[in-house]
């Protein structure tokens, strides 16, 4: 299991949304956007193409290209179309979309990994900040796209099988690491 981010930092902002505000577009949610999706404009303000991942805000952004590669290891996102424009103009090089991740799997190892707690009442067993990431492998099996639930969903993690896919397919923005070297 690995964990990725956006190695290349294409950075963008949002022009705006339509019909829904950003505060009810929370990508930790694992219910489905897709009836209620606004039409999102990012401008790229890197000098460079966009990468076929990149984050804007909290929201990850993937290529047309890196989502069928997604999609062949059946992951369970849906993606959602987002408008790329780039020095003024829409990106006509691929089409872009928000990968909304609906996997939450509860991995983290609380016996070898170290973490402090929430302390409000009902969340005693959510994670608050990691020290030391280690994943559960059993509990994440079978997975190949998901974030860690009860606190942790920040983390987003990527089966070995997905990652090789990933770099093997030649898209661009993605780096992986092995859990012990996140941080």
């Amino acid at each position: 299991m690995q964990v990725g981010w956006d190695r290349e930092h294409t950075r963008a902002k949002n022009l705006g949304m339509d019909e829904l505000d950003i505060a009810d577009i929370w990508p930790t949610d694992i219910e489905s956007f897709a009836n209620r999706w606004p039409r999102i404009v990012l401008e790229v303000i890197t000098k460079h193409l966009p990468n076929d991942f990149f984050r804007v805000g909290s929201i990850d952004v993937v290529s047309d290209k890196l989502r069928k590669v997604m999609e062949a290891t059946g992951v369970q996102a849906e993606f959602l179309p987002v408008f790329v424009l780039y020095k003024g103009k829409k990106c006509s090089r691929r089409s872009f979309f928000f990968c909304h991740i609906l996997a939450q799997v509860d991995c983290f190892d609380h016996q070898k990994g170290q973490c402090t707690y929430h302390k409000a009442p009902g969340f005693e067993d959510h994670v608050d900040e990691i020290q030391k990431l280690v994943i559960d492998e059993g509990k994440a099996a079978g997975h190949h796209l998901f974030r860690m639930s009860k606190g942790a969903e920040y983390v987003v993690c990527v089966s070995d099988e997905l990652a090789a896919r990933i770099s093997e397919s030649g898209t661009s923005g993605m780096r992986f690491v092995e859990p012990e070297k996140w941080k």
